[in-house]
């Protein structure tokens, strides 16, 4: 008889729905508090609840302890929303708020409430749950985004944000001048090829592709439309932007006007191609002095004058000596095929030829007994 009278004792406690309302309660993991009013006093805690914050239940059961555990910031907010429930007002079923635990830590919670009766009372059932964790993740989040953005917003390099479609999303300030846009709305939404000149545009768009498979790309150069209808030389260097599960959602793309710089790289190397071919001309002529003093014999000394002209950059020299009546006696020659010299010691005009072509200028060919003529 005492164990059936045990067990009748047992499945109706089961069938209890307040026993097993605070069974439930009592192992749940969130926080679980039902209070009465008008002004909050804990009718019942459930042990994660005084776990999370480290009061007893006894404290919750006092007025003046459950103010102490809300920050001044948001006592307001917190018991008019608990009134609010009480009298069956609007009030937001979820919310979040700071408590201060006992040990004085400061934590954040996320409650959701609703009106029950509790005894046979009106009461508002509280369900807490400590966001602390993810309330700092957010503000690390917010602070890393906004100093991010800081950096976006005033840095010196053209950045631009573009989606997987090729519309700009974000562009800065230095961008924005950069491509003339007269504001950042202006370019939101515009086809991030359209500055670039159309013979870069396909390769532009194959290196996109690139990018999208390799993950980044570097240093590479386009041409765009400048405001006064000439070209601006850029480098571009972008990386893929990824969302929380790795899938590219677009690119990030910096841009530098290396148009400048580029136009000073060119004289420079045209300056250097200039005095190099200065310095090699005046080494050969060097080189060409020094063979004529270590020469006594004519021929060789003209011989080395037409090869250093042609050093020079003349593609042909050729030296005729003349006697005195003009007659040519010998010619010198330096870049002339041999076709092209035989047929010019064939053809060579006549002294009397010469004297007519020359004039009053005879005198200033004399060189001793001789005339000369420097034909290039």
């Amino acid at each position: 008889m005492h164990i059936n009278s045990a067990k009748r004792k047992n499945t109706k406690e089961a069938r209890d729905p307040e026993i097993l309302f605070r069974s439930l309660v009592e192992q749940s993991h969130l926080g679980i508090l039902v209070a009465q009013g008008p002004v909050p006093k804990a009718v019942f805690v459930n042990k994660s609840l005084t776990q999370m914050l480290g009061y007893s239940a006894q404290d919750f059961s006092c007025p003046d302890q459950i103010v102490k555990m809300v920050p001044p910031e948001d006592i307001e907010r917190f018991f008019r929303f608990f009134k609010d429930r009480m009298e069956g007002n609007s009030s937001p079923r979820s919310y979040e708020c700071r408590a201060v635990r006992k040990d004085g830590r400061i934590v954040w919670l996320e409650i959701s409430s609703g009106l029950i009766k509790y005894n046979g009372q009106p009461s508002v059932q509280m369900v807490l749950s400590d966001i602390t964790e993810r309330k700092e993740t957010e503000r690390e989040l917010f602070d890393n985004q906004m100093r991010l953005q800081n950096i976006f917003d005033v840095s010196a390099e053209a950045i631009a944000v573009i989606n997987l479609s090729g519309e700009i999303v974000d562009i800065n300030y230095e961008a924005q001048q950069l491509f003339g846009y007269p504001s950042k709305n202006d370019a939101i939404g515009k086809n991030a090829l359209e500055p670039i000149v159309e013979r870069d545009r396909e390769r532009a768009l194959k290196n996109m592709e690139k990018t999208l498979e390799s993950g980044a790309m570097r240093n590479i150069e386009y041409a765009i439309k400048a405001e006064d209808c000439g070209e601006r030389l850029l480098s571009v260097s972008a990386s893929v932007l990824k969302d929380v599960s790795g899938n590219p959602t677009g690119f990030v793309s910096v841009m530098e006007d290396i148009t400048e710089r580029r136009q000073m790289e060119d004289a420079l190397r045209q300056s250097e191609e200039k005095y190099r071919n200065l310095s090699w001309k005046m080494s050969n002529l060097m080189k060409t002095s020094a063979a004529m003093l270590n020469s006594s014999d004519l021929y060789e000394r003209l011989a080395t004058i037409t090869e250093a002209v042609c050093d020079q950059g003349w593609k042909r020299a050729v030296i005729s000596l003349k006697d005195e009546n003009l007659e040519t006696t010998e010619i010198v020659t330096a870049g002339l095929t041999m076709q092209e010299e035989e047929n010019l010691r064939n053809h060579q005009p006549s002294g009397d030829v010469w004297r007519k072509r020359l004039g009053s200028m005879f005198e200033d060919y004399r060189l001793g007994e001789f005339y000369y003529r420097l034909e290039p």
